[in-house]
């Protein structure tokens, strides 16, 4: 939260902490405009969507805890957002990634190089999200997928069914750690979960 309070302007941080036991509550208090306190992990969307009913701006952006920012991240989001028509969402660029599932390994998306420019995709990915308030909530998270994985692929659909186009901005870019770092520190497997939502998803889906 320091990156986001030294590169970052006109906004109101709200912190959910998901019951995670590794943070000192006396900093959040200190640092977070509003907070809520989990004695248990509500899991990726459930603990958004707590947050997400203490927003008051315009726009609301989802953030996971394990990512840095930089300068003029929000202010070239922002810009994206509004140049292009009918854009319900946004994501950054992070740093190059690489995951080992199942003994298959793979490059996440979004990373740094992979756009020149803003781009039209599919999928955005949930570790940095921003979209308008009132589009998101029409919808909100999909709790189905607990403790997470996969809700960041229902987003993305239920924004397209609804007309929306999704971009990456190419210019705003941010670190973020390796996958499944925070379900490691909460005693999770995650290659586990991983399978087990892709399960829920593809049901979902009607596969």
């Amino acid at each position: 939260m320091d990156s986001i309070r030294k590169y970052t302007k006109d906004y109101e941080l709200i912190i959910v902490d998901n019951g995670s036991g590794r943070y000192d509550q006396d900093y959040i208090k200190l640092n977070a405009d509003k907070y809520i306190l989990n004695k248990e992990n509500k899991g990726f969307a459930g603990g958004n969507n707590q947050g997400a009913r203490l927003a008051e701006g315009e726009l609301i952006c989802f953030m996971n805890s394990d990512i840095t920012v930089g300068r003029k991240w929000l202010k070239r989001m922002k810009k994206t957002l509004i140049s292009h028509k009918d854009c319900g969402a946004v994501g950054p660029l992070g740093n190059p990634r690489f995951a080992i599932i199942s003994g298959n390994g793979y490059s996440l998306v979004q990373y740094k190089g992979q756009y020149k420019k803003d781009t039209e995709v599919r999928t955005l990915i949930g570790y940095c999200i921003l979209m308008r308030t009132d589009i998101f909530k029409k919808f909100w998270w999909d709790e189905s997928f607990h403790p997470g994985c996969f809700e960041d692929n229902i987003l993305s659909k239920n924004l397209r069914d609804l007309g929306y186009s999704l971009w990456i901005s190419a210019k705003a870019k941010i670190n973020h750690l390796q996958p499944g770092r925070s379900f490691e520190a909460n005693k999770l497997d995650y290659k586990k979960v991983l399978q087990k939502n892709s399960e829920v998803y593809k049901k979902m889906m009607g596969r």
